[in-house]
């Protein structure tokens, strides 16, 4: 994925997921690309996906999960 080829939607938003493990071993964030980071990109124009998130244990197993909102 080319990090400097965006979409041209204005205030369309994204959030980049890195997994814990694979960013600590990297020289910095655009070496990191395994099978289990990803990038996750808003559908619309202003749909401003990331600006809000939040980890926790929503589901109860024991585990972190993430959720990433955007302003209605």
């Amino acid at each position: 994925m080319d990090f400097f080829r965006v979409k041209r939607e204005i205030g369309l938003g994204l959030a980049i997921l890195l997994m814990i493990a694979t960013a600590a071993y990297a020289d910095n964030v655009l070496e990191v690309e395994t099978e289990r980071d990803m990038v996750i990109w808003a559908d619309s124009d202003m749909a401003k996906l990331g600006q809000s998130m939040a980890i926790g244990d929503f589901n109860g197993d024991g585990k972190d999960d993430v959720a990433i909102g955007s302003p209605q």
